[in-house]
């Protein structure tokens, strides 16, 4: 089978690269999404640009969004798979890159973008069954 035609059997996805960070009490850094009322709490990160490595997405992303830079040696902790549907049209895999621990300090100097996409830096709040 040409290239060109298998290309048109094979699975399309939309992908994208993320930092985990912690803060001092271990919880994940997530940033309040304006823009996906079904995804609104996200991790720092973005969907990978033609071209770009994961690593390098997650970097431009995290810089982006934070002013924080992402520290290296990339060490991926996990990758995720989502389904088509209603909400969007392809699959979507991501990765998930090693952060640091953020002191209280650099959690506050999150500062917002300005076109207002990801406001707000929190942790996730403590749910019963977490430590």
């Amino acid at each position: 089978m040409p290239p060109e035609e298998y290309a048109e059997t094979a699975l399309r996805a939309t992908a994208f690269a993320c930092v985990y960070f912690t803060g001092a009490d271990d919880r994940p850094l997530q940033l309040h999404s304006v823009y996906s009322h079904a995804y609104p709490w996200q991790l720092v990160g973005g969907t990978m640009d033609i071209g770009d490595r994961p690593y390098e997405t997650a970097v431009r992303e995290c810089q982006e969004e934070t002013g924080l830079t992402a520290p290296g040696p990339p060490r991926l902790l996990a990758t995720a798979y989502g389904l088509l549907g209603a909400q969007w049209p392809h699959s979507t895999i991501g990765m998930v890159f090693d952060g640091v621990r953020l002191t209280a300090g650099q959690i506050r100097g999150i500062a917002p973008r300005p076109e207002g996409a990801r406001p707000v830096p929190c942790t996730c709040p403590r749910t019963s069954g977490n430590p």
